[in-house]
């Protein structure tokens, strides 16, 4: 047996006992059905909501925005990380400031986006944005900090220009940190996104 067929088996085992688990704990009764359904509701009612379109709807919905918004982040989170790294004082001014933004939990930004933007998608896209681009903003500003300057001196003792020292150098040499940056953000957004979404839809409906 391969090694990659023996852990997909583990891993499917592993789901397996969960949804085992879950299903002793619904006949326990410990918690009402309305509270904890039981793996076939669940499944069942994914099967209506997929037969009615709208599960597919909903989820394209929710991805595109969520794409939009990422790309949005990124550029702006970058953008932002590579002009502190460039400024020892624009570091030390934003960074408290986005330290400060990072701690936020997203759900935080979702009642401001409902004052400001109302209940639109406008509002699910400033969660997004507010929730990643500060997480990617500090990544890349550490990124660039951290770089050993022995690279920086070996490039320009081998005659790197200093007007291509950023896209040849720094920019390149900061790339771990940036795409850490860009992971971080893109699972912040999705966080920002669910709760803009399901507080979307409890006030929508006033549940």
């Amino acid at each position: 047996m391969s090694p990659w067929l023996r852990k997909g088996l583990r891993l499917a085992g592993f789901y397996l006992a969960l949804v085992g688990a879950w299903q002793l704990l619904t006949l326990t009764g410990l918690l009402p059905g309305y509270a904890l359904p039981a793996p076939g509701r669940v499944a069942s009612r994914l099967g209506e909501l997929s037969r009615e379109g709208l599960l597919w709807t909903s989820m394209l919905a929710t991805l595109g925005r969520m794409l939009g918004s990422y790309a949005s982040s990124a550029a702006l989170g970058v953008a932002l990380g590579v002009f502190m790294g460039m400024n020892a004082t624009v570091r030390l001014l934003l960074r408290s400031l986005f330290l400060g933004i990072q701690t936020l939990p997203s759900v935080a930004w979702v009642p401001l986006s409902l004052l400001i933007f109302g209940l639109n998608d406008a509002g699910i896209v400033f969660v997004i944005v507010m929730s990643s681009a500060a997480a990617m903003a500090l990544a890349t500003a550490d990124g660039i900090d951290q770089i050993p300057p022995l690279i920086l001196r070996a490039a320009r003792t081998l005659g790197t220009p200093r007007g291509a020292m950023w896209h040849r150098v720094i920019i390149p040499a900061a790339r771990p940190r940036i795409v850490t940056g860009l992971k971080l953000g893109w699972t912040l957004g999705w966080h920002g996104a669910g709760s803009a979404e399901l507080i979307k839809f409890f006030t929508k409906f006033k549940l």
